[in-house]
């Protein structure tokens, strides 16, 4: 009989060889989450240590106090992962999370758009133009609403003719949500959204 501990340490280095793999050329599509927002049996069985500590570490910014969300303009809330009854009234959900499921019950009775991202990375320039064809409200997120998510939200702001230029939106974010932190890459890509 295999030696638990060796097999636990062997099931974290293939979760964590997958999360290489992604950040070096396969992408979010290593964790295989579903349109309503569902992970598969097989991304939990290589992931799963992945999955667990992306969930801790939810938990605890969850715990941590902060706001779930902001209205960053009338009718765009940016925020963490939310659960179902923090979710404002009527709301289109974009979620960005390529890691963890949807929480229970998000996707249920609403629209729901899951445009999976790695943390750290931005969406595609088109997932970026599909955010910015939502109408009415919506609430868009990632796991701690800081990164990936405020570039959808910024292309939402440009998109509703709300921010001038990139650095205005992102600018219009912080004044709302003050831990938005895009890196150089997510504002490049913001910037090839308005050349």
């Amino acid at each position: 009989m295999p030696d638990m501990a060796a097999v636990l340490l062997v099931w974290c280095g293939l979760s964590l060889t997958l999360l290489v793999a992604a950040y070096l050329g396969l992408g979010p599509g290593v964790f295989g989450k579903r349109a309503d927002g569902s992970l598969p049996w097989w991304s939990w069985a290589a992931n799963g240590p992945m999955i667990c500590l992306m969930w801790l570490v939810w938990s605890a910014w969850r715990l941590g106090g902060g706001p779930c969300a902001d209205e960053v303009a009338p009718g765009v809330w940016l925020g963490r992962r939310p659960m179902a009854r923090e979710l404002p009234p009527g709301v289109t959900v974009v979620d960005l999370v390529a890691e963890m499921p949807a929480a229970w019950g998000v996707a249920a009775g609403r629209v729901y758009v899951c445009l999976p991202t790695l943390d750290s990375t931005a969406p595609t320039l088109e997932a970026l133009r599909a955010v910015g064809r939502i109408e009415g409200p919506v609430y868009i997120h990632c796991a701690q609403g800081r990164g990936r998510s405020a570039v959808a939200a910024a292309a939402l702001l440009l998109a509703r003719g709300l921010a001038s230029s990139p650095e205005a939106a992102v600018r219009m974010l912080r004044e709302r949500r003050p831990g938005v932190r895009l890196n150089r890459w997510q504002m490049r890509r913001l910037r090839e959204l308005c050349p």
